[in-house]
Protein backbone atom coordinates (compact mmCIF):
# COMPACT_ATOMS: atom_id res chain seq x y z
CA UNK A 1 0.00 0.00 0.00
CA UNK A 2 2.96 2.11 -0.25
CA UNK A 3 5.24 0.96 -2.76
CA UNK A 4 5.82 3.71 -5.91
CA UNK A 5 3.78 2.13 -7.77
CA UNK A 6 0.72 2.93 -5.72
CA UNK A 7 1.34 6.28 -5.12
CA UNK A 8 1.86 6.17 -8.77
CA UNK A 9 -1.69 5.24 -9.16
CA UNK A 10 -3.14 7.46 -6.45
CA UNK A 11 -1.63 10.49 -8.01
CA UNK A 12 -3.03 9.27 -11.54
CA UNK A 13 -6.43 8.94 -10.08
CA UNK A 14 -6.66 12.07 -7.93
CA UNK A 15 -5.19 14.42 -10.94
CA UNK A 16 -7.89 12.56 -12.62
CA UNK A 17 -10.38 13.71 -9.87
CA UNK A 18 -9.28 17.24 -9.43
CA UNK A 19 -9.13 17.95 -13.22
CA UNK A 20 -13.10 16.56 -13.46
CA UNK A 21 -14.03 19.14 -10.35
CA UNK A 22 -12.74 22.45 -12.94
CA UNK A 23 -10.43 25.57 -12.38
CA UNK A 24 -8.78 25.68 -9.00
CA UNK A 25 -8.71 22.40 -7.47
CA UNK A 26 -5.28 20.51 -7.23
CA UNK A 27 -3.43 17.94 -5.84
CA UNK A 28 -0.89 18.22 -3.54
CA UNK A 29 2.29 18.07 -4.63
CA UNK A 30 3.24 14.32 -2.87
CA UNK A 31 1.48 11.85 -1.30
CA UNK A 32 1.74 11.49 2.13
CA UNK A 33 3.08 8.11 3.63
CA UNK A 34 0.80 6.75 6.44
CA UNK A 35 1.93 4.44 9.15
CA UNK A 36 -0.10 1.63 6.54
CA UNK A 37 -0.56 2.73 3.29
CA UNK A 38 0.31 6.22 1.07
CA UNK A 39 -2.41 9.04 0.32
CA UNK A 40 -3.16 12.18 -2.01
CA UNK A 41 -5.34 15.05 -1.14
CA UNK A 42 -7.15 16.92 -3.64
CA UNK A 43 -7.90 20.73 -2.45
CA UNK A 44 -10.03 23.85 -2.93
CA UNK A 45 -6.89 25.79 -3.78
CA UNK A 46 -8.16 29.33 -5.09
CA UNK A 47 -10.72 31.58 -3.47
CA UNK A 48 -13.14 30.72 -6.07
CA UNK A 49 -13.09 26.72 -5.85
CA UNK A 50 -13.45 26.98 -1.70
CA UNK A 51 -16.79 28.84 -2.50
CA UNK A 52 -17.98 26.49 -5.13
CA UNK A 53 -17.35 24.01 -2.85
CA UNK A 54 -18.60 25.68 0.35
CA UNK A 55 -21.55 26.54 -1.74
CA UNK A 56 -22.10 23.29 -3.84
CA UNK A 57 -20.54 20.57 -1.91
CA UNK A 58 -18.55 20.03 -5.45
CA UNK A 59 -15.90 17.73 -3.80
CA UNK A 60 -18.24 15.35 -2.14
CA UNK A 61 -20.61 15.55 -5.73
CA UNK A 62 -17.56 14.44 -7.69
CA UNK A 63 -16.77 11.25 -5.85
CA UNK A 64 -20.49 10.15 -5.77
CA UNK A 65 -22.06 11.98 -3.06
CA UNK A 66 -25.44 13.11 -3.04
CA UNK A 67 -26.89 16.80 -2.91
Amino acid sequence: MKSPEVQQELLRRAQDYAQSLGEGYEVEAAPFIGVTRANVRVVAATDRAKNDNYDNNTMLIGLGGKK
